[in-house]
Parts: C-alpha cells; sequence; structure tokens
C-alpha cells in the first residue's frame, strides 16, 4: 500500500521522484554489492569456522539480490521474508528461485513488531524477526546480517 500511496504522492508533486523501495537501482546494487563484499571478507577473517550459513531479512529483496550477487555457490542464505511485500512479488520470487535459499514468511505482518528480540540492537519490525529462526535452527559459524546492530 505504501508504494502506491507514495508513486502517487510523487506524480502530483511536480520536481518529485519516488526512489525505489529498498533503492532497487542497478546503479545502488553495484554500489551495495562492493561495500557488502568488503565487510564479508572481514567477517569472514573473524569468524574461526567456515562459514556455511547467512540470516537475512527480506524486504525489497535488494540486500538479500546483493549478497547473492556475490556468494559462494555452496553457501546456504535463510531467509526471513517480513512481508513488506506482496507474496507474488517479483523481487521476493527472484531470491526464492535462487537455489542456495531457504525463504520463509515471518508469522506477523511487518507492521507487527517481532515478539523476541536479541540483547543487541535490531529493527523489531525488520532483522529481529529473524532472531527467533536463529535461536532456534542456527549453529556455530552462522552469521546473521543485522542491520541495525
Amino acid at each position: 500500500d505504501a508504494e502506491e500511496i507514495s508513486r502517487g504522492v510523487a506524480l502530483d508533486r511536480a520536481g518529485m521522484i519516488k526512489i525505489p523501495l529498498g533503492f532497487d537501482d542497478q546503479g545502488f546494487r553495484d554500489s551495495m554489492r562492493r561495500a557488502l563484499t568488503v565487510e564479508w571478507m572481514r567477517i569472514e577473517a573473524l569468524v574461526p569456522e567456515k562459514i556455511t550459513t547467512l540470516w537475512l531479512p527480506v524486504g525489497s529483496g535488494t540486500l538479500a539480490s546483493s549478497f547473492l550477487s556475490f556468494l559462494p555457490t555452496e553457501m546456504k542464505v535463510n531467509c526471513l521474508n517480513v512481508r513488506v511485500l506482496a507474496s507474488g512479488d517479483q523481487r521476493v520470487k527472484r531470491i526464492a528461485d535462487d537455489p542456495r535459499v531457504t525463504l520463509v514468511d515471518a508469522e506477523v505482518p511487518f507492521h507487527t513488531p517481532s515478539r523476541i528480540t536479541p540483547d543487541l540492537p535490531s529493527n523489531r519490525y525488520y532483522d529481529a524477526k529473524v532472531w527467533g529462526l536463529i535461536n532456534d535452527f542456527g549453529k556455530n559459524g552462522d552469521v546473521w546480517w543485522n542491520v541495525a546492530g
């Protein structure tokens, strides 16, 4: 709904442009991929075990698609769709179609905060929702990409 409303507002006001949800723009994605690649190399150097699984929230799909553009083919990526977009949105489907990805839908809609929150900064509507899954299924050496932390 917010996407439709913001699109209409941008059309009604001269000089206003609507930036795609998640900055879903090729130039932004390229920059994000470069920045994430550098950070990922730092994380790999810090984690003593070989990283086999990355845990991610999925809103617009930009973060996940950026990671998927450079992660090795053997890396598992567990994603939680926090339900920002409609379930049939192509951006979410594109991520789900990647063989490295396991994508599940959050139990609650985006506008409902997570019931379980970690003891570190996280967005209760976004990355904190992944925390419950990590508690249940995470293993040593897994990495959680906490956007807010």
